[in-house]
């Protein structure tokens, strides 16, 4: 099997954190430019090698630098020229974890990827703040793997879901109050979602058609999207 070599290409529910390793961070914010509902993809193919492939029909698409802000642990610090990877799930599973290494000559990357669905694309950054060096892939290793049980939904018939920046509304749209509400949302960028990070929300009881808010420090009303909500009754 030949080596691939991918050129880097710079272009800026689990919550893990992420440990400073050979990076360059700085608490200083950049903010995110994106377009309109780019989280799909559009008829672009993967690279569909086996020795880039994550899980079933997930490959890595680019392995690059990346240089802004380092969403991975919900710092959001500015960071430089650490290593990131873009990921395409051209199946038809939801997949809610991914956890995998990428070796290099003489580096290893680690990287962990949530709420990954069908026919997305997500960027995701190296969770030790990775230095990035444009080095030949020697092996992709993938340590945990794992589809979603039950298919994520926002429950539209049960849940009416707004939100700005900061601020997320939950209005319970039956005559039945509702638990353990929880609203999954993640960001993205003109790429697909980005960050492997997953946010979380929780409001608790809503009671029936009321409407309940909560603060949401990393939900933005142009570069987020609510991905899926669970609750019981």
């Amino acid at each position: 099997m030949s080596i691939l070599k991918i050129r880097p290409i710079l272009f800026v529910f689990v919550i893990l954190a992420a440990v400073l390793f050979a990076s360059g961070c700085n608490d200083q914010k950049k903010p995110i430019d994106v377009n309109d509902d780019p989280i799909t993809a559009t008829g672009e193919t993967s690279l569909q090698d086996d020795s880039l492939q994550i899980a079933d029909g997930v490959y890595i698409e680019e392995i690059f630098s990346f240089s802004g802000e380092y969403v991975e642990d919900g710092s959001n610090d500015l960071c430089e020229n650490i290593a990131a990877v873009k990921l395409v799930n051209d199946s038809d599973v939801h997949y809610q974890y991914l956890e995998f290494t990428v070796s290099t000559e003489t580096a290893e990357y680690s990287f962990s990827a949530s709420t990954l669905f069908a026919g997305a694309k997500m960027t995701v950054l190296d969770q030790k703040r990775t230095v990035f060096s444009d080095e030949h892939i020697i092996s992709v290793n993938s340590n945990t793997v794992a589809p979603f049980v039950q298919q994520p939904t926002v429950h539209l018939e049960t849940f009416e879901i707004s939100y700005l920046d900061g601020i997320i509304n939950v209005k319970n749209l039956t005559d039945q109050d509702h638990n353990d509400v929880y609203v999954y949302y993640k960001n993205i960028d003109e790429n697909g979602y980005f960050g492997g990070i997953t946010y979380r929300s929780a409001f608790g009881t809503v009671a029936a058609n009321a409407i309940a808010q909560n603060s949401a420090a990393n939900i933005h009303k142009d570069s987020s999207r609510v991905v899926f909500v669970t609750f019981s009754e």
